[in-house]
């Protein structure tokens, strides 16, 4: 209940979703999302991270920062395309809004073939914003261009 609870208020811009938008918050719904068993709790805390991360890239920057680019990106291996889509937005929007901090997460090699594995995504959307979050790797470092042919 809470965290749907938080996806909702999330949902909306105003003063009380940007009380809610801290890294504790950040924290505690990936907590939700990678030990939770039952899929809607974790598309629910999927989702209000994803929207959270929208009004303060530093709630999932500091998920980054504590699990590491690729954890995050291995945590989906086998979910499905509400959470995929709802990962990579967040990831997307984190390296979108905050360029100084994230240098590091666009150097991560892994993160490069992770993404490029959601291309063969059956979900349109997904492939979509993987596409997008390919783009913003590679404007942060043209190598990564060269990296991403060499293994596709």
């Amino acid at each position: 209940m809470a965290v749907k609870t938080i996806e909702n208020i999330s949902a909306t811009v105003s003063g009380l979703s940007h009380r809610l938008a801290t890294t504790e918050t950040g924290s505690a719904l990936w907590y939700l999302f990678t030990h939770s068993t039952v899929e809607a709790v974790r598309v629910a805390a999927i989702s209000s991270l994803s929207k959270l991360t929208r009004l303060d890239p530093a709630v999932f920057l500091s998920v980054i920062d504590t699990c590491g680019p690729t954890a995050i990106l291995e945590g989906v291996g086998g979910a499905g395309a509400r959470v995929q889509q709802h990962l990579l937005t967040a990831v997307a929007t984190a390296l979108l809004t905050s360029h100084i901090q994230t240098h590091h997460i666009t150097q991560n090699r892994d993160l490069v073939l992770k993404v490029l594995r959601y291309l063969e995504s059956p979900s349109t959307v997904t492939r979509a914003k993987a596409l997008l979050l390919l783009v913003l790797l590679i404007k942060d470092n043209t190598n990564t261009l060269v990296y991403c042919c060499q293994h596709r």
